[in-house]
């Protein structure tokens, strides 16, 4: 239904929701603002909104005009930064005022047409909220082999690379994913994954934004409703967890021996046995899985924790690697011999 919460930014304060009516309204807006900037088809803007709801809004407009996302790993920010402004010249950039004042220096950045502020103050940018006062647009039809997002993060070399991927690259990651993580129609997920908040959004399932996972945050995850449109509790409390390793191990370090009614827990990444053995015990039901592959591109193995054996476990926590589990379906593997053979 349109009025039930689709998305929520997770806080100390609680939950902030919108539902799907409110969200497919202010992108349209934001897609109208944009577009009397004269942001059209293939125009790059770069995007460094964290983890929120606004974070869709923002994809949301831009792909509506069919113009180009481009977002930037925080990991190694300014490297990434300077990369995505050389190699693609973004003609806007929207953000919380902290993060605009990074290219304020930077020659590349000097003939943006519009520097759009999610949060704060800034010299020379537009508020988020007059740009929500503009005029709703339309969407556009775009073949599935025009570029919609552009990731840049450091290669296997170091050296920034920007990762481009189509309309329908993210439809196939999309199919991919749901896949692999199963979603139920009835469930809510709470996670710190951009792509699977972009794939249950298309699925339906309400999803909870977490950028950490420290005591406060925690508390509310665990106990506290998503509100409804009226502001008021729901009773739906988010009952599975999809999250990076780092926010597991924060997970598990904010717990403090209280358990975890979820109906599952999928981690998106290579997780210590000590960090894995903790999560697991803390389940009250459900169960542990560990998902691999680049979180901005696809699944690419998977397995339950429950499924290892001993000597996997053994071997793991001596530093002989990590059990990556089955491939998934859609990907084809090489294993190629290292510098020991």
């Amino acid at each position: 239904p349109d009025q039930e919460p689709v998305l929520a930014d997770l806080s100390a304060r609680g939950f902030e929701a919108i539902d799907r009516e409110a969200l497919d309204q202010q992108s349209a807006q934001l897609a109208g603002w944009l577009k009397s900037q004269g942001i059209g088809q293939g125009d790059p803007i770069l995007i460094m909104q964290p983890m929120s709801v606004r974070l869709y809004v923002a994809l949301i407009a831009v792909l509506r005009l069919g113009a180009m996302a481009v977002f930037i790993d925080p990991a190694n920010m300014k490297a990434n930064f300077r990369a995505a402004c050389r190699d693609l010249k973004p003609l806007g950039i929207i953000g919380p005022s902290r993060l605009l004042a990074l290219g304020r220096r930077d020659p590349d950045m000097r003939s943006l047409r519009f520097r759009l502020r999610t949060t704060g103050w800034g010299w020379r940018s537009t508020a988020w909220r007059r740009a929500l006062a503009s005029k709703p647009q339309k969407t556009r039809e775009i073949a599935l082999t025009e570029p919609a997002i552009v990731t840049f993060s450091a290669g296997p070399s170091g050296y920034p690379l920007g990762v481009v991927r189509t309309h329908g690259q993210i439809l196939e990651q999309h199919a991919a994913m749901s896949a692999v993580l199963a979603p139920l129609a009835t469930s809510v997920t709470a996670t710190n994954v951009p792509a699977v908040a972009l794939s249950n959004l298309a699925l339906g399932i309400p999803t909870v934004l977490m950028r950490q996972a420290d005591p406060k945050c925690v508390e509310r995850l665990l106990h506290d409703s998503l509100p409804g449109a009226d502001g008021k509790p729901t009773g739906n409390q988010v009952t599975r967890l999809v999250m990076s390793p780092m926010v597991a191990s924060q997970l598990v370090d904010s717990l403090s021996g209280e358990s975890l009614d979820m109906d599952d827990v999928v981690v998106t990444g290579p997780l210590y046995p000590d960090i894995a053995t903790k999560l697991d015990q803390a389940l009250e039901r459900g169960a542990l899985r560990i998902a691999y592959g680049h979180p901005e591109v696809d699944p690419i193995t998977e397995h339950a924790f429950a499924d290892m054996i001993s000597a996997d476990r053994l071997a793991t926590s001596v530093g002989r690697g990590v059990l990556v589990g089955r491939p998934v379906p859609e990907v084809e593997v090489a294993i190629l011999p290292d510098d020991y053979g």
